[in-house]
């Protein structure tokens, strides 16, 4: 609606203005037809273009959020994706269905994470800097970002202990237990983050389905007028257009996606195993100094955004 509302008022204002340029530069006289039908012709274009945009982006944007299961594959259908994302059967590795009830002033953690952990798997919102808070933590791609293999723990206390304590992946308990951070609890999403990117309609939405893959999958680019929208929500969106691990969304009757699912054996809970096999990270809480030192990065980027648009 506003590309097209703007669209009218700017092709009434180009014509309005070569008439005007018109009549001062002759002096006084009256624009001839020439000069008359070149002002319309302008105007006319910059209207009629701008209301196919918003026709375009119309239909296009209205095309709603959704998950189609095939005999042999997946498709991920999202506004901002210029066409469904198509995941072959073999590459899905496991999905994991929460449907808690959403609290208020709660982070409303998601998706349980079974097993200890390495530390380093656990990022917040200053470690996925530039991205937004509402953004997930795409791990793939970045250096340093990918978890290490899991240390094994030693427990002597209870019979078990290595024979050779120097081999890679091994650590007496004490610093196993720090390195694993055992009795941290582990969600792929929560308020203060997400280990991957979810396909959400409105900001407050939280995801009830989680699509493991086995390896990276690229996403469709999003379309071309998507950066002219002036709709500042746009900014919670995932875009698309870069390879991903998997997917999150809020389906409406998850219950029938885990039915459905059943027949590919692939509902369970999501494990330590799967984030550190395909070099996801997890949210932590953002606390402390670091919520201050992101919170003043972040406001200061708002608020230089918000100058550039307005000096557009």
């Amino acid at each position: 609606m506003l590309y097209g509302a703007g669209a009218l008022v700017c092709g009434f204002a180009a014509t309005g203005l070569l008439l005007l340029a018109s009549f001062v530069f002759s002096f006084g006289d009256p624009p001839d037809a020439a000069e008359v039908f070149v002002a319309v012709l302008l105007g006319g274009t910059i209207a009629v273009g701008g209301v196919v945009v918003a026709v375009v982006s119309f239909r296009r944007a209205s095309r709603p959020t959704g998950l189609t299961i095939h005999d042999d594959h997946l498709e991920f259908a999202y506004h901002t994706f210029k066409e469904p994302l198509v995941v072959p059967r073999s590459s899905v590795r496991a999905v994991s269905i929460d449907d808690a009830p959403f609290l208020p002033f709660t982070n409303n953690e998601r998706f349980p994470v079974e097993g200890g952990l390495p530390a380093n798997v656990f990022a917040d919102a200053l470690d996925n800097w530039p991205a937004a808070p509402w953004d997930d933590f795409g791990s793939l791609g970045r250096p340093g970002a990918d978890p290490s293999p899991g240390v094994i723990v030693e427990r002597p206390d209870e019979g078990y202990a290595h024979d050779d304590p120097g081999s890679v992946g091994w650590a007496d308990g004490r610093r196993a237990e720090e390195a694993l951070g055992l009795g941290r609890p582990a969600f792929l999403w929560s308020a203060h983050g997400s280990s991957l990117p979810f396909l959400r309609n409105g900001a407050g939405d939280v995801p009830n389905v989680a699509v493991l893959f086995h390896e990276s999958v690229g996403t469709p680019r999003p379309p071309w007028w998507l950066d002219l929208s002036p709709a500042m929500s746009r900014c919670a969106l995932f875009r698309g257009g870069r390879p991903v691990r998997g997917l999150m969304l809020r389906v409406r009757h998850s219950a029938e996606v885990g039915d459905v699912f059943g027949s590919w054996q692939v509902v369970r809970p999501i494990t330590a195993e799967d984030v550190t096999g395909e070099g996801l990270r997890v949210p932590r809480p953002l606390a402390g100094w670091r919520a201050l030192a992101y919170a003043a990065i972040f406001l200061a980027t708002v608020a230089v955004d918000v100058v550039i648009r307005l000096l557009r």
